[in-house]
């Protein structure tokens, strides 16, 4: 991976990880390709356990593949 100039991405920009998108969103790619950077979903929303998906985390009771965001400590 190369370094580049443009910084953090903003919504919708290009991402390969959370760590190229601005504070507050994540990246959504599917694994090894480049993806975009979107908001964190809120508690409710439906979610995969993609790092940094949720505003708190990802809850999955019957450790399947998907699951639902849930706050922790008010994050969310």
């Amino acid at each position: 991976m190369k370094c580049g100039t443009d910084g953090p991405s903003d919504v919708n920009g290009p991402c390969r990880s959370t760590n190229d998108c601005t504070p507050g969103l994540y990246c959504d790619a599917p694994i090894n390709q480049p993806g975009t950077c979107q908001q964190r979903k809120s508690d409710g929303a439906a979610c995969t356990n993609v790092a940094a998906e949720c505003k708190g985390l990802c809850e999955k009771p019957d450790g399947g593949s998907s699951g639902t965001c849930a706050s922790f400590c008010s994050s969310g």
